[in-house]
């Protein structure tokens, strides 16, 4: 078909990376479907940030719908200097796209609790922020490389471990007077 890209039969695909990558993929999980959600934080806004994401193996219906089964990865990260809460929720998902592409995971649902976060990747609206755009040209660019991807909003009290991972970045920062 005059690809670079070998013939493996059937639906199964090469996809060519450095050695470098290839060791660092612990597990090729294509036809796994996961639930990635992400949160982030900022106390004073701008401040001490942190950012959470974590990974649930999900289990789908034949309708679309589907159910958490159980949590296999986790990630936090606090943020160097001062930022903001939306830098902080774009950090999030970051860093659970990250983790995601390096389980290999290819089917994803992504949920968060910032409209503003999930409308602007999504291209529903606009990134006008100087300090957000290459956080969301970032993100754009990590949903590009996965083939099944649906990022939806949800509530405050649904995202609990997230927000959980994303407190605990923060007070690994905070400065504790005794």
């Amino acid at each position: 078909d005059g690809s670079n890209e070998p013939d493996l039969g059937a639906e199964d695909k090469y996809q060519q990376m450095c050695y470098d990558c290839y060791r660092n993929v612990e597990t090729v999980n294509n036809n796994t479907d996961v639930l990635i959600q992400f949160d982030g934080g900022s106390r004073g806004n701008p401040g001490l940030s942190g950012a959470g994401a974590v990974i649930y193996s999900i289990v789908k219906g034949l309708d679309g719908t589907f159910v958490i089964d159980k949590e296999l990865h986790s990630v936090k990260k606090l943020l160097t200097g001062s930022a903001t809460n939306n830098q902080a929720e774009y950090t999030g998902f970051i860093i659970g796209m990250e983790l995601a592409k390096k389980h290999g995971y290819r089917n994803v649902e992504v949920q968060g609790d910032s409209k503003l976060i999930i409308n602007q990747i999504n291209g529903v609206s606009e990134c006008k922020s100087k300090n957000l755009i290459d956080l969301c040209n970032r993100a754009r660019f990590l949903k590009s490389e996965l083939e099944n991807i649906n990022i939806s909003h949800i509530h405050r009290d649904k995202n609990k471990r997230a927000d959980q991972l994303a407190n605990q970045a923060m007070d690994s920062g905070a400065v504790k007077i005794i």
